[in-house]
């Protein structure tokens, strides 16, 4: 499996982390694949510490594994890439990631994987909201009711013209 972290293609690893994991079996990471949560998930309470990578560059999916717990793994869409997703400022009042400049912000929302696949959904409503230079991340619940806990991602996409 191909492995790629948000760091540049150019650039090498100083250092790396073993991860276990349940879906993936032992990945070697590079060390900047590791997130801190500022605080831990919804539903997962206790986790704080993961890794995010990606097996696809072309994708706009990435998986976050829990390092404190090997069957603890998430599938995230980039939802910019592929929805036109916005988040308002007003929406991260009280969220402390250091955000400096709009630059070092990644959104990610959760995918949840159906049967058939095209009718897979992402929850838009609380997106988890990374500063990709320390390295730390929150999840968000958004006030905004315009966007849902199960959105269609692939009838979105056909909406838009693109193939599913």
């Amino acid at each position: 499996m191909k492995i790629n972290t948000l760091k540049k293609q150019t650039e090498q690893p100083k250092e790396t982390i073993t991860v276990e994991s349940r879906r993936f079996g032992k990945l070697r990471l590079p060390g900047d694949s590791q997130l801190q949560m500022a605080r831990p998930l919804l539903g997962f309470p206790g986790l704080t510490e993961f890794a995010l990578f990606k097996e696809d560059t072309q994708a706009p999916l990435f998986w976050l594994q829990s390092l404190q717990d090997p069957g603890v793994a998430f599938l995230l869409l980039d939802p910019t890439s592929v929805l036109g997703y916005v988040i308002d400022r007003k929406e991260l009042e009280g969220v402390d990631l250091e955000l400096d400049s709009p630059k070092d912000a990644l959104v990610l929302t959760t995918v949840t994987l159906r049967n058939p696949w095209k009718e897979s959904t992402t929850n838009l409503r609380a997106p988890l909201l990374i500063n990709t230079r320390t390295r730390r991340a929150a999840q968000l619940v958004l006030q905004d009711d315009a966007y849902n806990t199960k959105e269609p991602i692939f009838s979105e996409i056909k909406a838009r013209g693109g193939r599913t």
